[in-house]
């Protein structure tokens, strides 16, 4: 039986999957599927569709794992499963039930971040004028603004200003504000520089909306969804925080190579900060915690266009100290790297749901992601190349059309992948058009 297993290689995934029964109940179960796809793209979309064809719903993918030919550490399990599989035409097993899913694996470990998210509802309204319109949403605005602490902003002049169309910070001289820059380098960059402003409101602003400044307006009414700056909670004084703050700006890797970081930016500080829950150097280091002394009380980071808003807080069970110097590690860039790949795939995905949503629709929800992975494994890294290489495979499936023969030939081509992409894409289009002619 060992023998026939190493005859070809075997792809195992351990999935849990849900389905509604006839009383209106949601069950879960285990599921153990086995392929003899090579490559494990091939194996999830083949995964993806005996789920499918089966009617249950996948909730996750615990893990999956090739057996090699060589493969010397197959157990007993595994290789039933593989035979089994097997003799099956390479298809799931039998569903194992499950106990309903209350929390992960992850969340067994230590956490020393606590994260809150809140909804948060539009202010503008359509059945009142636009001078009638309150300039925060209520919840939002008891969230952010205490008489026990200071609010500040962290801000992105250069995302700011796509949105003002200019540099408008000097607009506001009743806003006390700080360059994150220092000496010829906050001239030299004034217009492009992080800065951080002090939005703390008095009792009276809290009680009258009337007498809020016009930056806490055009902030919550135009930029609020933008992503043009980070939101935090301290009682420390703004020249504290600056300080603090400076020592992010530029930050050393494990070789001493110095980078810029972004902190200003909630989409990237809404990635950062949820992957080091479980990292307390990191937490202590952002949040200027060391023992009983804490420098930040709460970050705030926007998110789904401003629909929902995520407070960060370090959690005080836990003794934290933020001794030592913060570098970048394999890690760190492991995050980042995280980050920008799961932008680009939603940006993808967007743009793909929001011009083909016929097509998309005929779809399962999974479909594009595994595109888009397909992509990346073949080279592709910008979004440009990635909705290229998708939208050709998102029409070749619906006009039944064969990529094999293009894709030989863009193979054997010394084209960059992203002029591989852009031929495929073009290529058909101009099929679909002459199809559209006959």
């Amino acid at each position: 039986m060992r023998e026939a297993l190493r005859q070809q290689k075997t792809w195992i995934s351990r999935c849990i999957v849900s389905r509604t029964d006839e009383m209106g109940g949601l069950g879960y179960y285990q599921l153990d599927i086995a392929t003899d796809d090579v490559e494990q793209i091939q194996h999830h979309n083949r995964l993806h569709e005996l789920i499918a064809k089966e009617q249950y719903f996948l909730t996750s993918i615990e893990w999956s794992q090739q057996f090699e030919p060589n493969d010397k550490e197959v157990s007993y399990q595994q290789l039933q499963l593989a035979e089994q599989a097997r003799s099956n035409g390479f298809s799931q097993t039998a569903l194992d039930p499950v106990n309903l899913l209350e929390h992960s694996v992850a969340e067994d470990r230590t956490h020393y971040l606590i994260i809150s998210p809140t909804t948060v509802e539009p202010t503008v309204e359509s059945n009142k004028p636009f001078w009638a319109h309150p300039w925060i949403d209520e919840e939002l605005k008891k969230l952010l603004f205490k008489s026990d602490t200071n609010t500040f902003l962290l801000v992105d002049s250069t995302a700011r200003a796509k949105v003002s169309m200019t540099f408008d910070l000097d607009h506001y001289d009743d806003i006390e504000q700080q360059c994150l820059y220092s000496g010829d380098l906050a001239v030299k960059f004034k217009k492009n520089a992080p800065y951080l402003l002090n939005l703390t409101l008095t009792q009276e602003q809290l009680e009258d909306d009337d007498k809020v400044s016009d930056f806490h307006k055009d902030f919550f009414t135009r930029h609020w969804g933008q992503n043009t700056g980070l939101l935090l909670q301290s009682k420390s004084d703004i020249n504290t925080l600056a300080r603090h703050f400076k020592k992010f700006i530029k930050i050393q890797n494990e070789q001493k190579k110095w980078f810029f970081f972004r902190f200003c930016d909630p989409r990237i500080m809404n990635h950062y900060l949820g992957s080091i829950t479980q990292w307390p150097q990191r937490v202590a280091k952002w949040f200027g915690v060391n023992g009983e002394e804490q420098l930040i009380d709460a970050v705030f980071c926007e998110d789904s266009q401003g629909g929902v808003i995520k407070r960060f807080e370090p959690n005080r069970q836990h003794q934290l100290s933020n001794a030592g110097v913060m570098n970048l590690t394999a890690s760190d860039y492991e995050i980042f790297s995280h980050y920008r790949r799961q932008y680009n795939k939603n940006l993808v995905i967007n743009e793909l749901s929001n011009d083909f949503p016929a097509e998309v629709n005929q779809l399962h929800s999974e479909q594009l992601g595994i595109w888009y992975e397909e992509g990346i494994k073949k080279g592709n890294t910008t979004a440009r190349g990635l909705y290229d290489y998708c939208y050709a495979q998102l029409m070749a499936k619906n006009y039944q059309l064969d990529l094999a023969e293009i894709e030989q030939y863009l193979e054997e081509q010394p084209f960059s992948h992203l002029e591989k992409s852009n031929i495929l894409q073009r290529s058909i289009k101009q099929t679909i058009d002459t199809m559209s002619l006959k």
